[in-house]
């Protein structure tokens, strides 16, 4: 299961996220999954912040827990990218996968059980 779960994410960092960095659309939804529970999921849109609007990463979430979201002072919300971590290797992540900014203003954090990420 961990090498699933390393795949995936070097699939994701061979999109190059770290070029996307302006927030188009942050978007939360909740329904039932696949076992039949209530679960949230997340949608960011993001885009390059040089004006290449052609161009978005789509990352969808799904089995969101713990989401913390700040925003920052600034109305603009830009991230120097999404970063995902395995969750089996960091201490007190319960679930497959970490995703935060790993900027020092954390404007976002959580957990969730799996993600999918494309270009559009």
């Amino acid at each position: 299961m961990t090498q699933a779960v390393d795949d995936k994410i070097s699939e994701y960092y061979a999109l190059k996220p770290t070029e996307y960095t302006l927030l188009e659309s942050l978007t939360i939804r909740q329904g039932f999954g696949a076992t039949g529970i209530m679960q949230q999921s997340l949608s960011i849109v993001l885009c390059k912040d040089s004006g290449d609007s052609n161009t978005k990463l789509s990352l969808d979430f799904i089995g969101v827990r713990r989401l913390e979201i700040k925003q920052p002072e600034l109305s603009q919300i830009t991230l120097s990218h999404v970063e995902i971590l395995p969750g089996y290797s960091l201490p007190q992540v319960e679930s497959e996968y970490l995703v935060r900014d790993p900027e020092q203003e954390r404007i976002l954090r959580f957990e969730c059980g799996d993600f999918e990420a494309r270009m559009r």
